[in-house]
Formats: structure tokens, sequence, C-alpha cells
């Protein structure tokens, strides 16, 4: 897919991109897509694997190129969060594996956790940094659905950076209403003697 392809599946029509068989999920409220801009970041998807629709294991190849002026630059480096948000296409692999077909348009995505480690500098202008993203698994917990995933990113065939112990989620609008972020316990509110 190139760009204008993955811009059709972020705000466009999935069935214009991945066929028929998912024509239908273009009817439901939400779907799973890539980000519009700015911060769509694949800028081709260069091969796909897995079953569509299957709710298995599969991934895809992405590129994200690093222009000259792009809008992100920090010091003339592509920035730490948008480097790891460039491997954005376990989007794309869990729409492609089926996950609305599960939702129904009821739930959105959600990354809940990730540990991602640097292997060299971030790079700039003129360097392209290539995404291969794996999902290993779906899983059910009574009505969510959890992925779990990882990727590598590389530079001319080296290593810049990998996440690894990725999960990501798919709630309602009332789950997410639900949450109340981080619950501190009375022990947690207690004064606590310090050192200065």
């Amino acid at each position: 897919m190139d760009r204008k392809a993955c811009m059709e599946f972020a705000i466009g029509k999935i069935g214009a991109v991945l066929g028929e068989k998912f024509a239908a999920i273009d009817a439901h409220p939400t779907r799973v897509r890539l980000p519009d801009e700015p911060l769509m970041l694949a800028d081709r998807i260069l091969s796909v694997s897995g079953e569509p629709l299957s709710m298995t294991s599969g991934g895809c190849v992405t590129e994200h190129d690093i222009h000259p002026g792009a809008w992100y630059l920090d010091g003339g480096s592509i920035p730490t969060c948008i480097a790891v948000e460039a491997g954005q296409a376990d989007l794309f692999v869990s729409g492609y594996l089926g996950i609305d077909l599960k939702t129904k348009g009821k739930a959105v995505y959600r990354l809940l956790d990730a540990v991602v480690t640097f292997h060299d500098a971030l790079p700039g202008p003129g360097k392209t940094i290539n995404y291969d993203i794996r999902i290993l698994r779906f899983t059910q917990q009574g009505d969510t659905w959890l992925f779990f995933f990882e990727f590598d990113g590389t530079v001319d065939g080296k290593p810049l950076l990998t996440m690894r112990k990725g999960c990501a989620g798919f709630f309602t609008e009332a789950a997410l209403a639900e949450g109340k972020g981080i619950v501190f316990t009375e022990l947690d509110k207690r004064p606590q003697a310090g050192k200065r």
C-alpha cells in the first residue's frame, strides 16, 4: 500500500483498501484506523502476513520517511515519541485480522503497555525507518478484546529500536468512562516522613 492507500484506510473506506470482505465494516459507528494527518506516520505498507479476518497472528512491514522540514524534527532528528509512534500499523494489522467484526464499532483502541528499547541514535532527514510489526495473539476478557504485539525498527538495515510486551485493547465508551486512572489507597494518602 502506498501513502494514498494508507490515507484511504485512515480516513476513507476500508472496503476500498482491503476488499469486499471488509466493506460491511464501513457501516459500523467506529472502526480501527490509522490516524489522520498530522499523525499519519505510515508512508507505505510493504507487506502483510496472516489470514485476513482470522483473529489469529499476523503482521506487516511499514516505512516512515523523515523529510527535511518535517513538523516534528527536534534538533535535526526525529524525536523519541515520533520514532515510537511511527510503528503505529499494529492498528492496521488488528483491522486486517478482523477485530472490527468482533467489536462491531462499539469499542475503540487504547494502547495499554509496551517496553521500548533504543539501539542507536535517532535518525534525521533523508533516512527511512522500517518497522516489522507483529501481532502475536488476541484474547478476550469479558467483553473486552486485547492483543499482544511487538515490532523491530531499523534504519539502513541496522537496529534502531525494538518494542516488546506490547498490549492494546478495544474498550467501549462505558468502560472508558468507568476508568479512574491511578487510584490511591488510604495507605498511599498518608503523609510519609522524608529526607531533605
